[in-house]
């Protein structure tokens, strides 16, 4: 039985997927805004979003994420 990750790819194993926080990016009533976002992926997208230093890899980096004033 194959399982859909979040990214929309399928694997075999829930083993295979990889739970991670990412930098996204929101718009409200205040305009565009800075967000964090929990996902399940395969593996080729953690390397994708990996490459792109989309990755959060602990609490302090998601609040300097959305408390850093620069855009990155």
């Amino acid at each position: 039985m194959s399982i859909r990750a979040s990214c929309g790819h399928e694997v075999q194993e829930i083993e295979d997927t990889y739970n991670i926080a990412t930098k996204e990016w929101e718009i409200n009533e205040d305009g565009w805004q800075k967000a964090v976002a929990y996902k399940s992926v395969c593996k080729d997208c953690y390397q994708e979003y990996k490459k792109n230093d989309a990755i959060l890899s602990s609490e302090a980096e998601e609040f300097d994420w959305l408390h850093n004033k620069e855009e990155d």
